[in-house]
């Protein structure tokens, strides 16, 4: 993923806000932080907080948003969102991932 988030960095623009979005695979904040630190260094963004941002989904997406656990297809995924807009739009990740979009670089 540290190679996507380099050349997408590097084939924007310097005001474009990239965030990058990745299962965490664990509920330990501690090893969370350390997870969005190392993905931060691997992508060569350690000096672009403004401009990449890095959010895990804890433990996953399915956890993250309370989605049960099952194979599912795009429509479903879409039937999901539709059906708890008001739930996901009041999540964490979400409410962070705003803030860092509108936030002035």
């Amino acid at each position: 993923m540290a190679s996507y988030v380099r050349t997408i960095r590097l084939m924007s623009n310097e005001t474009d806000k990239i965030v990058v979005v990745f299962d965490a695979d664990t509920m330990d904040k501690n090893i969370v932080m350390e997870v969005i630190t190392n993905m931060r260094r691997m992508s060569h963004a350690e000096l672009m907080t403004e401009r990449i941002g890095f959010f895990a989904c804890v433990p996953d997406l399915e956890g993250q948003f309370t989605i049960p656990k099952m194979p599912k297809s795009r429509e479903q995924y879409l039937a999901y969102v539709r059906e708890n807009m008001d739930a996901i739009k009041n999540n964490d990740i979400i409410k962070s991932i705003n803030a860092f979009i509108n936030t002035e670089s």
